[in-house]
C-alpha cells in the first residue's frame, strides 16, 4: 500500500504520513495533500477477528475525531462493505479494489 500511495504521488513526510492519536493508537497512512488530512487507511489483511477489527476501528475513530473527520477506509484481503463505529463511517475495501486491478486479475 506504501509504494501504491507513493506511485499515486504521495511523498513521504510532506503529503504522507503515518498518524499516531492522543491514546497512542496507530492510523497506518494519513493522506495530507493539502492543509487537511483528506483520508486516513489502515491496512489489514483479514479483519474478520472481533478483536482485531475493532483495534483498527477504533484508531480511526479517534484519529478522525482529532482531525476534523477526513473519510476512513480499512484495506483488507476480501472485504468490501460499510461500517460505523463510536459515529465514524468506515469503508472496508478489498486490496485489489483500492489497487485499481480487475478482479480477474487478482491472486489466488
Amino acid at each position: 500500500m506504501f509504494l501504491e500511495l507513493v506511485r499515486r504521488g504521495y511523498l513521504p513526510g510532506q503529503t504522507l504520513f503515518f498518524y499516531k492519536t492522543r491514546q497512542n493508537r496507530e492510523v497506518d497512512f494519513a493522506l495530507k495533500p493539502g492543509l487537511g488530512v483528506e483520508r486516513l487507511i489502515q491496512v489489514c489483511c483479514d479483519p474478520s477477528a472481533p478483536a482485531t477489527l475493532e483495534r483498527e476501528c477504533r484508531a480511526l475513530a479517534e484519529a478522525a475525531g482529532e482531525l476534523r473527520r477526513p473519510p476512513c477506509d480499512i484495506v483488507t484481503m476480501d472485504r468490501e462493505d460499510s461500517l460505523e463505529f463510536k459515529g465514524v463511517t468506515i469503508q472496508c475495501v478489498p486490496a485489489w479494489k483500492w489497487l485499481g486491478a480487475a478482479p480477474e486479475s487478482r491472486p489466488a
